[in-house]
């Protein structure tokens, strides 16, 4: 009997312990799992818009028209009116070459011209009064003939004579050694006293140095092929703005030529730039740099550089979209050190996450707090 009875509670004991632990079981099956608190980021929204963009390139100063002045008569020359250095204007006299020679043959071409006036007038009076004479009947014809190719020749001894009275007053002209353009001398070649020859004697150099020229190449492809293309890349161009950039000091100038053949051997093209220099502070020969400026990207978002990625396809972003990390590949048409400008990829008003990277992955939920971009 007693054993039955202890049999009896063992069991009992046991359906307790087992529904206990089922109960248990149950709780801890229906429990959800916690869910991961959003991570705060700092996010900028992206607008569309025309967003403005510029190019930079080394240069180098020149001037627009250099040259060395060269006698165009032989002589020996008798003066110089300038010192090495000075700022010459068109038409200043740089030189004398010896003048008595040259103006002793004008006076003789002047006295040529004048007889060959005086023949030329005798001959066309004989020429009235055998055509007169003639008209009558008076005279033969042997003399009407006499008398034209008297007239003639008179005629064309005049054409020489004031032919070579032009050229003897060129010459004599070119006496005086004069500037051609605007500029500044370097030091004089020839020294006065000495003999100087036609084609063959230097005698300064002469270079324009307002406006000068900033003479530069543009080796990126991808830039040239926009700038050539405007339209089809949806790039407009404002202006023909440059700016130089020397030590310092920003000039303001204009694009002037933009070649349309690119150089085989560097593969750039030659581009070139104007810059007034009133004040001479611009030097050909100087190394500077050159920002092109007018350029705009229609329909597109300007970013800083911190939120752009690389994977091995291409460059992109991390947006937020409800409440989640999305990754957008996008399309860099321009960038510097701190922006970049995207035309492709993008929606506007798309949420752009700017920090916290370290802490979120794709698909992860995010609080983001938008801040106005610099």
């Amino acid at each position: 009997m007693f054993g039955k009875f202890q049999a009896s509670m063992t069991l009992a004991i046991m359906l307790l312990f087992t529904g206990c632990f089922n109960n248990e079981t149950n709780e801890q099956t229906n429990k959800t799992p916690p869910t991961m608190p959003a991570v705060p980021v700092t996010a900028i929204k992206a607008i569309k818009s025309d967003n403005k963009m510029s190019f930079e390139y080394p240069t180098r100063l020149e001037s627009q028209q250099d040259v060395y002045i060269t006698p165009k008569v032989s002589g020996t020359l008798v003066a110089q009116n300038f010192k090495p250095g000075d700022k010459i204007s068109a038409g200043d006299v740089l030189f004398v070459i010896e003048q008595d020679r040259f103006k002793a043959t004008l006076d003789v071409a002047v006295a040529a011209t004048a007889n060959a006036q005086a023949t030329l007038k005798n001959a066309k009076s004989e020429m009235d009064r055998v055509k007169k004479l003639t008209s009558q009947k008076a005279i033969s014809q042997r003399e009407y003939d006499a008398a034209l190719a008297a007239f003639e020749s008179a005629s064309a001894a005049l054409a020489s004579a004031k032919a070579s009275e032009k050229q003897a007053k060129l010459d004599y002209s070119y006496t005086q050694v004069k500037a051609p353009f605007d500029g500044v001398v370097g030091e004089n070649l020839i020294d006065v006293g000495s003999y100087v020859n036609v084609g063959t004697s230097q005698l300064v150099r002469l270079s324009k140095i307002n406006p000068v020229e900033a003479r530069f190449y543009i080796a990126d492809s991808a830039n040239l092929d926009r700038i050539n293309n405007l339209q089809q890349n949806k790039w407009i161009q404002l202006n023909s703005d440059a700016r130089l950039l020397l030590e310092g000091q920003e000039f303001k100038g204009k694009i002037s030529f933009i070649d349309n053949i690119v150089d085989n051997k560097t593969g750039s093209v030659l581009a070139k730039a104007e810059f007034k220099n009133d004040d001479h502070r611009l030097l050909p020969g100087t190394f500077a740099k050159i920002v092109m400026d007018g350029f705009v990207q229609k329909d597109s978002f300007l970013l800083p550089q911190i939120v752009i990625k690389q994977d091995v396809i291409s460059p992109y972003v991390l947006v937020v979209a409800d409440g989640k990390v999305v990754k957008k590949s996008v399309k860099i048409v321009y960038q510097t050190s701190s922006k970049a400008i995207i035309s492709e990829g993008l929606n506007d008003g798309d949420i752009v996450i700017t920090d916290n990277f370290s802490k979120i992955a794709i698909g992860a939920s995010v609080s983001a707090e938008i801040k106005e971009q610099e």
